[in-house]
C-alpha cells in the first residue's frame, strides 16, 4: 500500500555546555503524508553517557545506532578481556615457584588505558559509562560513509571526563563536525536563522533548556513532517534526566517531568492519548 520509506521526518537539536549537553527531538514518523506513529523516540542510546539524534530513514538510523553500540561493547569486552589475561599472567611465580616473582615489579595498571585507539586516536576506556563522545561519533561516521547509500543524519552528544559535553554532527555521506550547537531534520531550515540570531554563550543552563523546546516547537509549527510533541534530555556527570513538552503549551511552560530513562516517556505518551483521543496504544 505504502511505497514510501518510513522516515523520522524530524526536528532535532541539542546544544553543549560545560557538565553537559541539552537534546531535543519532535515525535513524529512519516511515509509520504500517511503517520505511522506520532511518539517516536529519536534520541537512541549508544551508551550510558551518549545518545543519537536520529534523522533520515528509520530504519537506517536505527541500524547505525545498533552496528555502532555493538562494536562499543564488542571493543570494551575483548579490552577488559586483554587486562584480566595480562593480570593473570603477570601474578604467576615462575618455574614452579622456586624463581623470582617479577610481578611487584611490573605495573598492575593496563598500558592501554594510556594509549589512543588506533582508529578513533582517543583514550581507551574500560567502561561503557566513561566512553568517549569522539568515539562515538568516529565509529557512526565511519559506518555512514562506509555505506553511503543509508539515508542518515545523526548528531551524537554526550558527556565525558575527557571534553564534558560535547555535540558532533554527523551528515549525509559521512562528513563529521564538532559544534557547540547543532540542529538536523527537515524542519531545521525554519529555525537555523532564529538560532543564529537569539543564541547566546552565556545562556544559563535554564535558558538553554527553554531554548531548545522553543525551537524544536517552532520547527513543529512549520514543518509537515515534524510533530507530535518535544522530547527533551540532558546528559551531564549527574546521569540523565528526561522531559517531555506539549508543542502548544511550550510558552506557556508547562511541561511533564520524569527523572530516568523511560519514565517520562510514559507520561508524555499519556498526555498525548488525551490530546488526539488515541486509547489503544501498547505499552
Amino acid at each position: 500500500m505504502f511505497q514510501t520509506e518510513e522516515l523520522t521526518g524530524t526536528t532535532i537539536m541539542a546544544i553543549s555546555y560545560k557538565d553537559g549537553v541539552i537534546l531535543g527531538a519532535d515525535t513524529r514518523t512519516s511515509m509520504g503524508n500517511y503517520i505511522p506513529n506520532r511518539i517516536t523516540d529519536k534520541i537512541t542510546k549508544i551508551t550510558p553517557n551518549i545518545y543519537c539524534c536520529r534523522s533520515g530513514s528509520s530504519a537506517d538510523t536505527q541500524a547505525v545506532c545498533r552496528v555502532v553500540k555493538g562494536l562499543i561493547e564488542k571493543y570494551i569486552y575483548i579490552e577488559e578481556y586483554d587486562s584480566s589475561v595480562v593480570g593473570r599472567s603477570g601474578s604467576g611465580s615462575g618455574n614452579g615457584g622456586s624463581g623470582n616473582n617479577n610481578s611487584t615489579n611490573t605495573p598492575s595498571t593496563n598500558s592501554s588505558t594510556n594509549t589512543p585507539h588506533p582508529h578513533t586516536n582517543t583514550p581507551h576506556t574500560n567502561n561503557t559509562n566513561n566512553t568517549p563522545v569522539r568515539t562515538a561519533a568516529i565509529l557512526c561516521k565511519n559506518v555512514i560513509y562506509k555505506y553511503k547509500n543509508l539515508l542518515a543524519s545523526l548528531i551524537i552528544a554526550g558527556y565525558d571526563n575527557i571534553e564534558g559535553g560535547s555535540v558532533y554532527v554527523i551528515g549525509l555521506g559521512g562528513y563529521l563536525i564538532r559544534r557547540e550547537w547543532a540542529l538536523g531534520g527537515s524542519g531545521s531550515p525554519y529555525i537555523y536563522g532564529y538560532v543564529d540570531k537569539m543564541y547566546r554563550n552565556d545562556f544559563t543552563f535554564e535558558e538553554r533548556v527553554m531554548f531548545v523546546k522553543e525551537c524544536v516547537s517552532m520547527a513543529i509549527g512549520r514543518d509537515t513532517s515534524s510533530g507530535g510533541c518535544v522530547r527533551i534530555m540532558v546528559i551531564s556527570k549527574e546521569g540523565i534526566k528526561r522531559e517531555g513538552v506539549i508543542v502548544s503549551r511550550v510558552r506557556e511552560g508547562v511541561s511533564i517531568k520524569g527523572e530516568g530513562e523511560g519514565v517520562s516517556i510514559y507520561y508524555i505518551c499519556n498526555k498525548i492519548v488525551e490530546v488526539i483521543g488515541v486509547s489503544n496504544i501498547v505499552w
